[in-house]
């Protein structure tokens, strides 16, 4: 059973939500530069016949 909180700390809270947002955006930047990274790796192993 869990205990319920009566009063949490808004600060904690906030902080939490910080650290989530800096996380997701982290996670966001590092998809990003995956695909970025994915495509420079397909140019360089396969560049175009020209």
């Amino acid at each position: 059973m869990k205990r319920k909180i009566v009063n949490p700390d808004p600060n904690h809270k906030k902080r939490i939500e910080m650290e989530e947002k800096i996380q997701e955006k982290e996670l966001k930047d590092t998809v990003e530069n995956k695909d970025e990274l994915d495509r420079e790796l397909k140019y360089k192993t396969k560049p175009h016949k020209s």
